[in-house]
């Protein structure tokens, strides 16, 4: 979640606010670095072992298949943009 909400930046920079002043925090930065934080606490991992880089065109393209162009977010990103997202989280574990 805070890879895609990243992603987003200025896009949902206002909804970010509202989460965070709902939340007590002083900003959307701050909400989400709360995110990584309790994943952190959970065990949840910050990325993923398994992703190969030869996987991710087929990962972006599955995962583009499987997505709904009426579901409200605030941009509809495309191949190149869903690889960088799975790309991104393949390289942050690897940090």
């Amino acid at each position: 979640m805070p890879y895609v909400l990243d992603f987003y930046g200025e896009m949902a920079e206002k909804r970010l606010s509202d989460l965070a002043r709902a939340a007590g925090m002083p900003s959307g930065a701050a909400f989400i670095q709360a995110i990584r934080e309790q994943n952190a606490r959970l065990g949840i991992p910050a990325g993923l072992d398994c992703i190969r880089e030869e996987d991710i065109p087929l990962i972006a393209a599955q995962a583009l298949r499987e997505s709904n162009p009426l579901y409200p977010v605030p941009k509809i990103i495309g191949q190149a943009q869903c690889e960088a997202l799975v790309a991104g989280l393949r390289k942050e574990r690897q940090e």
